[in-house]
């Protein structure tokens, strides 16, 4: 199995979302996705794609502002995903659907292990719309994409951290 720079860059980080609480690995999850689809490029056009996005995450974005730990059942996303999910065939989107399913389908809330695959998808779709020809460290690691999607996921969980250990003590 190919190892990407982001497996070794945030391998890690993977324990620092054990102790975030069930609210905040949401809001980082969904910070996440949304932080990655408005700096991808060129935006996704798939309409289909897109308006499944926007729905999804309009649901995940209200359980974040009513400070809940999981977004509440979507039977109709998740009915539709394999729709969407199959007829997609832009870059990076499937990754996206990935991502934003995850919260959704976690009904009782964000473990760590989800919120890493969030963020392990949301690198992986920023990484299959640069199109790298040959896919190795190095590359990555020469791609600006690349590797201002880990510097920002690694900021956005330092700021998690803090923000959680400031509410606790």
């Amino acid at each position: 199995m190919l190892m990407l720079l982001w497996d070794y860059e945030m391998a890690a980080e993977r324990e620092k979302l054990n102790g975030l609480s069930p609210t905040r690995r949401l809001a980082l999850a969904v910070t996440a996705i949304e932080w990655t689809m408005a700096t991808m490029s060129p935006p996704i056009r798939d309409a289909a794609t897109r308006a499944f996005l926007e729905r999804a995450l309009v649901a995940c974005r209200r359980a974040v502002s009513e400070g809940q730990r999981a977004v509440s059942e979507q039977p109709e996303l998740i009915r539709d995903y394999d729709d969407v999910y199959e007829g997609t065939e832009e870059p990076g989107t499937a990754h996206l659907l990935s991502a934003v399913m995850e919260c959704c389908e976690a009904v009782e809330g964000l473990d760590a292990q989800r919120v890493y695959n969030v963020l392990s998808y949301c690198y992986e779709g920023s990484m299959d719309r640069e199109d790298i020809p040959d896919l190795s460290l190095d590359a990555e690691r020469n791609n600006r994409r690349c590797v201002s999607v880990i510097q920002y996921q690694r900021n956005l969980i330092e700021e998690a951290v803090a923000t959680d250990a400031g509410l606790n003590s």
